[in-house]
């Protein structure tokens, strides 16, 4: 049995050994949490509608051969579930792209995913990921990373003076120098050897790393007994290849009590295309995971981080605060 999404909120179920097809509706129970945790409102239709559509779905099955997924291994990295169909096929000048969501938490990901190797290849080139680009613009990327730490050190117990502060992604410096000024001790990680030479160039005192965040966490606790107050990670979740590996990371360099600020783009928010190849951070395969609130909220609890305050975004991004208050399950 194999499943597919269509462009409505149904599953297809595909008994390969009959070849028989059955659409069943996914959401009627809970459709309102559903809907809140997963971000796809509004797709509703008048039963009319959801009656043409499965039959359409059981015909576009039937002609194009989607039971060839049948043998494809497919696990959603949050919930375990492996109920995931295909949600979308996107051509880049890159290839052709293939998303699937859990029909359990929502999660939206790249599928197959991209190994390692693939990773380092695609951010090779410093225009791909946009480095030079994100260095434009300096004086305004530091006026908002100045705002961001004054949430940081807001949730520090007697204020930032002193305390470590880690910035996973840190590009050119802007967070580590802010967190500087704010009293943080800062330390800085990226992969980009440019990124991070003109961090050290440009805003020096803080100390920088060149490479992947948990060879860095491997390396740093076994040298340092100290861990992070405050870590920031801002528009990287969707890059990785592996949540939950990343995210343990993060919680193995965090002490007890420690606040991650987290930002990453929001799949359930209000203001989100429709379809989602209108929506500019679709941007394959740069962008491998995509989150809503809901199982943000799951992969973090996974890993002892609580997320307790949700900063509001008018743009369709996640910005929460979140506590360690635990070790990975």
């Amino acid at each position: 049995m194999v499943a597919i999404t269509t462009h409505q909120p149904y599953l297809l179920s595909i008994d390969v050994s009959s070849a028989t097809f059955i659409g069943t509706r996914i959401g009627n129970k809970n459709r309102g949490q559903r809907d809140a945790d997963t971000g796809f409102l509004g797709i509703a239709q008048e039963r009319a509608s959801e009656q043409r559509h499965d039959r359409i779905a059981s015909a576009a099955a039937l002609t194009y051969g989607y039971a060839m997924h049948a043998a494809e291994d497919i696990r959603c990295q949050i919930c375990d579930s492996r109920d995931c169909p295909p949600l979308i096929e996107h051509e880049t000048e890159r290839g052709q792209w293939h998303y699937r969501r859990c029909a359990g938490c929502g999660l939206v990901f790249l599928s197959p995913m991209l190994d390692d190797g693939e990773l380092a290849a695609l951010y090779a080139n410093p225009d791909s990921g946009g480095t030079r680009a994100y260095f434009r613009k300096e004086a305004s990327k530091l006026r908002r990373a100045r705002g961001r730490v004054r949430h940081l050190a807001g949730a520090m117990a007697g204020g930032a003076k002193g305390k470590l502060f880690l910035d996973i992604g840190c590009s050119g410096g802007f967070m580590t120098q802010a967190a500087m000024q704010a009293g943080f001790t800062a330390w800085g990680i990226d992969p980009d050897g440019d990124a991070v030479a003109h961090a050290e160039q440009y805003y020096p005192g803080a100390s920088y790393r060149v490479g992947g965040l948990t060879e860095f966490a491997d390396a740093y606790v076994s040298e340092n007994q100290e861990r992070f107050d405050a870590v920031y990670c801002s528009e990287v979740l969707e890059h990785v290849a592996d949540a939950n590996a990343f995210v343990a990371a993060i919680a193995k360099l965090m002490a007890t009590g420690g606040v991650l600020y987290l930002t990453t783009p929001d799949i359930g928010h209000w203001r989100r295309p429709r379809k989602l190849a209108d929506w500019d951070v679709f941007t394959p395969p740069h962008h491998c995971l995509f989150f809503s609130l809901g199982n943000l909220r799951q992969l973090l609890a996974r890993h002892g981080l609580e997320i307790y305050h949700r900063q509001w975004a008018f743009k369709p991004g996640l910005k929460v605060l979140a506590r360690k208050v635990g070790e990975s399950i």
